[in-house]
């Protein structure tokens, strides 16, 4: 049993409980009338925090020190009021610079000064670190940078259920940083970094290629940069020499290296540049020459021409569908 108490005139009672945990609790209490006891429940929540440390849990984030304790307590018994606490609490350095890292966290940037004007105003006026983080994270500008993450690292935006889900990591603390290292750490940014290996380059991506570039991904490079990288590469051109040699007879001259490796970054791939060069005159031309060298000149007979010229349309047909 708690205590016992008597109700006044009007009903109401109070009983000063001890040894009550903190938190919503659930009581019993007893009326006695004439013939028994009526007995009813009672929810009550038990909280000893005092406003000083209400605070700076809210506002700051943390407990209360001993020194900062004592000296808003003493300046509460000298006659400041609460709200004016609060205030000073909300405009000091350390609200301010806490202010300054959720922004730095969530966003990857300090804070704006009017956005720290309007968030102190906010902590003044009885809002919590809490909730200021939870803004700073639902907001446009957190989703937008998450959305760029993803097209960065995985070449395509953010599904909503993700979104979602980075939002409350980043209310929760969580960071931008962690985000993107997770991306690019993940098997589908190292799916789209063998992809773009296997269009610029013709092989796949070796692991230390896939290791290398997820590093720089959670540094904040992209694949853009891979693929502008690779497109540019000295094995990029090399793999574009070797096409025009197998399908041309010669080597890539020097404004056919620079235009293939500008399309390549921009997207095209050494598959394309090789269906494109087996389907070209110039193919159709170094495969009617090497059979003209080959069967040699002396066909004066008009059938025999017909015969040599209709067996180089079939070849050049199959040399292409084998390209």
């Amino acid at each position: 049993m708690l205590g016992l108490t008597t109700a006044d005139a009007n009903g109401a009672w109070s009983i000063q409980p001890v040894n009550l945990a903190q938190g919503a609790q659930d009581l019993l209490a007893s009326v006695p009338d004439a013939s028994h006891l009526v007995t009813f429940g009672v929810g009550v929540v038990i909280d000893d925090t005092t406003p000083v440390e209400a605070i700076y849990t809210q506002v700051l984030g943390r407990v209360a020190d001993p020194a900062g304790l004592a000296g808003s307590e003493g300046a509460l018994q000298a006659g400041l009021s609460v709200a004016a606490i609060r205030t000073i609490t909300a405009d000091s350095v350390e609200s301010e610079t806490d202010i300054g890292q959720i922004y730095a966290a969530t966003l990857g940037r300090w804070v704006d000064q009017a956005s720290l004007v309007k968030f102190v105003q906010y902590l003044a006026g009885g809002g919590t670190q809490a909730a200021v983080r939870a803004e700073v994270a639902g907001s446009v500008e957190s989703e937008t940078d998450i959305g760029q993450i993803y097209a960065a690292d995985l070449g395509r935006w953010v599904d909503q259920a993700s979104l979602v889900g980075f939002v409350h990591y980043l209310a929760a603390g969580g960071t931008q940083a962690t985000i993107r290292a997770e991306m690019a750490d993940s098997a589908e940014a190292a799916a789209a970094i063998d992809a773009f290996y296997a269009a610029a380059m013709g092989r796949p991506a070796s692991s230390a290629d896939i290791t290398g570039w997820q590093q720089q991904f959670a540094a904040g490079s992209s694949l853009s940069t891979l693929r502008s990288q690779l497109a540019a590469s000295p094995e990029a051109a090399t793999a574009i020499n070797a096409r025009y040699i197998a399908e041309l007879g010669r080597p890539a001259s020097t404004g056919d290296t620079t235009g293939w490796q500008q399309q390549l970054a921009a997207g095209s791939s050494v598959s394309t540049l090789q269906t494109e060069l087996a389907a070209s005159p110039e193919a159709a031309a170094a495969i009617s020459n090497t059979y003209m060298t080959d069967l040699g000149s002396g066909l004066v007979d008009h059938s025999q021409k017909m015969t040599v010229a209709a067996m180089q349309m079939a070849d050049m047909k199959v040399w292409a569908q084998r390209s």
